[in-house]
């Protein structure tokens, strides 16, 4: 296997860990944190549930439920990318899609902002990790 191989794999693996940390917390008084598994789901399940109710909590914060939405897509346009990069097909998709995927990042942070979230260690693993695929080539 070659480094660049070891490298995307390593990634892998740190992606793969980051949904069993802890990926948020609420502030005090709730003071509960919530594991990157949940956060993934969550982040795509709640925008396309409350976009179906009538009287959603979202209707006075669109733009935190559209922070949201994107922020769920991430896990999804990484792992195409992740497949893409490792068929070694697509090169010039592959290209844009690991764009897109680190422009959509900055939404989870948002997604914080708006809901008033803290950044947990799970959620900077879970970066890293990405960043680590995405850009195992050049680790070489």
């Amino acid at each position: 296997m070659n480094r660049q191989l070891k490298i995307f794999w390593i990634g892998i693996l740190l992606y793969v860990v980051s949904f069993f940390l802890l990926a948020v917390s609420w502030p005090i008084p709730h003071s509960s944190a919530t594991p990157g598994f949940f956060c993934a789901v969550w982040a795509l399940v709640v925008p396309l549930r409350e976009a179906t109710l009538s009287g959603s909590p979202f209707q006075h914060k669109p733009f935190a439920l559209v922070f949201l939405f994107v922020s769920g897509l991430i896990n999804p346009v990484f792992i195409a990318t992740a497949f893409l990069d490792l068929a070694g097909q697509y090169e010039r998709t592959v290209r844009v899609l690991r764009i897109v995927v680190l422009a959509m990042i900055p939404f989870c942070w948002m997604s914080f902002n708006s809901f008033g979230l803290y950044p947990r260690e799970g959620h900077y693993v879970w970066i890293l990790g990405i960043l680590t695929v995405l850009f195992s080539h050049k680790l070489v």
